[in-house]
């Protein structure tokens, strides 16, 4: 996956994510809100077929580009414990 930033400030962050689909985009903006220090996350994809979808985080006293890796590594490990309880119950 690419990231291109389209916009980034003290605490607004808009970002494409190339080549993927509102899975992962729905998916981090619901994990950014985990982060007490995000204060809006949403994306929008304007053509479900051709477009990337593109995510606004805003925070207050973190960096956005913190908050959005924080959230991936919070996903990672989540898909991590999942495999592993997946891979113990076969």
């Amino acid at each position: 996956m690419e990231l291109n930033i389209i916009k980034e400030e003290k605490d607004m962050l808009q970002v494409e994510l190339v080549g993927e689909t509102h899975t992962l985009a729905n998916i981090l903006k619901e994990e950014l809100y985990e982060d007490p220090k995000v204060k809006g996350a949403a994306y929008v994809k304007e053509d479900s077929l051709t477009s990337n979808p593109r995510i606004v985080i805003r925070t207050s006293g973190k960096k956005p580009m913190t908050a959005l890796k924080d959230a991936a590594k919070r996903i990672q490990k989540q898909t991590d414990d999942f495999v592993s309880k997946f891979e113990r119950a076969n």
